[in-house]
């Protein structure tokens, strides 16, 4: 479980896509406080990453504490920074530009050596207030 938590954030910080998703079971469930619902199976998370890293080129995630229980959970906290350069179509133009620091909390189910689920825990309004929402008028 450690050697797959250290491949996934060693993936995730060079923005490997591919390489994230060897992490992942095909049927993966994952919740996030920026989603409706779950996302599930690879495809969604190759979709969100893929989208994440081109609006955020520089985005960079740093870990903290983690947590075992068991050999099959894991409960990691850490920190992603980043500057949201290549907005979607979606996105507001304010957003353009900003930076953001978040704390994050991320539990993770693995059965096989792979990930079955995760469940991403954040402060969607301090987010939000990083981006420029709140002093919209």
């Amino acid at each position: 479980m450690k050697q797959l938590i250290r491949h996934r954030f060693n993936a995730l910080n060079r923005h490997d896509v591919n390489e994230l998703l060897r992490d992942y079971d095909i049927k993966v469930e994952s919740t996030s406080p920026s989603w409706d619902g779950i996302h599930n199976g690879v495809a969604a998370q190759k979709a969100s990453y893929t989208s994440s890293f081109k609006s955020m080129p520089n985005l960079r995630y740093d870990v903290g504490n983690i947590y075992y229980s068991g050999d099959s959970v894991a409960t990691i906290e850490y920190t992603t920074t980043g500057t949201l350069s290549h907005p979607e179509n979606e996105t507001p133009a304010y957003m353009l530009g900003r930076k953001f620091i978040l704390n994050n909390c991320l539990i993770l189910k693995i059965k096989d050596g792979k990930i079955i689920k995760e469940d991403l825990y954040f402060d969607q309004i301090s987010f939000l207030r990083q981006m420029g929402f709140f002093d919209q008028q």
